[in-house]
């Protein structure tokens, strides 16, 4: 889980701000960075549950990876 959120984190910042990435090529770019990449359904299952968790924003309809996207939720407080 960590290294999907490390990744997103890189690629916000090479965007210069954070927005909304598309699923399919946040996954190519982790599948080329990593030394041993697991199985591209397995990497597809974390994004989702780390949508579903909160820990991502969603934006689309996940059907398939090119039909949605992700960026990492902003915190907020509610102080």
């Amino acid at each position: 889980m960590i290294l999907e959120i490390e990744k997103e984190t890189k690629l916000h910042q090479e965007q210069g701000h954070v927005d909304f990435i598309q699923t399919g090529a946040f996954l190519l770019e982790l599948l080329a960075r990593m030394e041993e990449p697991p199985n591209i359904f397995y990497l597809e299952y974390r994004i989702r549950y780390l949508i579903y968790n909160g820990t991502l924003a969603l934006k689309g309809i996940p059907k398939s990876t090119r039909d949605y996207y992700v960026k990492i939720r902003q915190k907020t407080s509610l102080v």
